[in-house]
């Protein structure tokens, strides 16, 4: 009889080099002694995510989950046989698991990690913030929004170019919060009150030199507004733009970085690893030290 395979999951997205999820899954599975493997897989396309996300559930892949990434968290959401609370309370999937012939699991651990990493970023418990201005409207704004809406936050500000869009968003989740545009909030001046803390959870600042797509006028109401800054994204071994900007008006910043480490340690626990949370991290961070990324 030959030996068994490794257990085969994936981190998918368009495009995929940028992600650290190989790297620190990597790091894991060597520090444990687990024979599992992740790999990177760019669709291409959302045909392509679609046609292998099908392969997954049938099993014609030896992949048996995954980690979703930009642009394909709303879509995976609706190719799933079965939702996860968090992942039905925000109509997003960045994690999947097949438990069986043809049935494919999908769950959200953007929410929890988003949580966790604002709390040892920032020192922000979620329940005591007051007014919160999320930029975006994507997957992870959703996870975001749903996040803050499940600990209580109820003045939550959807901030994109179209109103209309945000209101829908909002509708959707069933989230407390105000659809705005970022020349809404940049005309109404000091009207609009304090942000307690605003959150990219746009790509802007991902890849490229700078954070161009958000316009210039709301950086300068930012400095005069808020309070605190979290950009959902991150750059590897280096900081995103709005982070370097925040810092350099002194308002508290963090990048996603440590949002990663927290949404990888619930889904490699929902894939079914045996491990505490605290040990996990502890092998992410130093995993991350070591390539000189934190």
């Amino acid at each position: 009889m030959g030996a068994m395979m490794p257990a085969q999951f994936a981190v998918i997205g368009t495009p995929i080099g940028h992600s650290l999820s190989v790297l620190l899954h990597s790091a894991v599975y060597r520090a444990l002694g687990t024979d599992w493997q992740t790999t990177a897989v760019d669709p291409q396309d959302e045909e392509g995510f679609q046609r292998l996300v099908a392969e997954i559930r049938c099993g014609a892949t030896e992949i048996l989950g995954a980690n979703v990434t930009i642009p394909y968290k709303e879509v995976a959401a609706g190719l799933c046989d079965e939702l996860s609370e968090a992942a039905q309370r925000c109509g997003a999937v960045n994690t999947l698991l097949r438990t069986g012939a043809g049935h494919l699991v999908g769950h959200n651990s953007d929410m929890g990690g988003f949580l966790a990493a604002l709390a040892s970023e920032l020192g922000i418990s979620a329940p005591r913030l007051g007014r919160v201005a999320v930029c975006g409207t994507g997957g992870v704004a959703r996870a975001i929004t749903a996040a803050l809406s499940s600990a209580g936050v109820t003045d939550i500000l959807v901030v994109s170019r179209d109103r209309r869009r945000g209101a829908d968003f909002l509708a959707a989740l069933g989230a407390g919060g105000t659809a705005v545009t970022y020349e809404d909030l940049v005309s109404a001046g000091s009207d609009a009150g304090v942000i307690d803390l605003c959150v990219n959870a746009t790509p802007v600042g991902m890849v490229g030199a700078g954070a161009s797509a958000i316009p210039a006028a709301f950086y300068v109401w930012l400095q005069q507004h808020t309070l605190a800054v979290f950009d959902a994204v991150y750059r590897r071994g280096e900081t995103t733009p709005l982070v370097a900007w925040a810092r350099s008006a002194q308002i508290p910043a963090a990048d996603g970085l440590m949002m990663l480490v927290e949404q990888a340690i619930i889904s490699l626990r929902f894939w079914g690893l045996a491990a505490e949370p605290a040990e996990l991290r502890a092998i992410m961070v130093e995993a991350l030290k070591k390539e000189g990324i934190r």
